[in-house]
């Protein structure tokens, strides 16, 4: 799932905005992390072994649908279009992992 806009056609977003997010149909977490794409990574300079990811805050399912309304609880960065979400799993005592 991606990050499409935020409220109002924002481009740039933070803690308390409300974004609207494509892909999220079908999956049943009701938190995500909000990440970018970060540097590639690479053991020497011919070979590429995969690439970092930014930590940007943390969102929660407002509304479900396509595109999905989230509210952004928690943010170090903006958020923006194209940002990537990951769930957050729950675990046996309710804790996020």
């Amino acid at each position: 799932p991606r990050v499409m806009l935020g409220e109002e056609g924002r481009r740039l977003s933070a803690a308390g905005d409300a974004i609207y997010v494509a892909g999220l149909g079908g999956r049943r977490a009701s938190r995500y992390y909000l990440i970018r794409p970060g540097p590639v990574l690479a053991r020497d300079s011919d070979r590429r072994t995969g690439r970092s990811s930014i930590y940007l805050g943390q969102a929660r399912v407002a509304s479900s649908g396509e595109p999905a309304m989230l509210t952004i609880e928690k943010s170090r960065r903006e958020i923006r279009p194209g940002d990537y979400l990951l769930a957050i799993e729950e675990s046996p005592q309710g804790r996020h992992d």
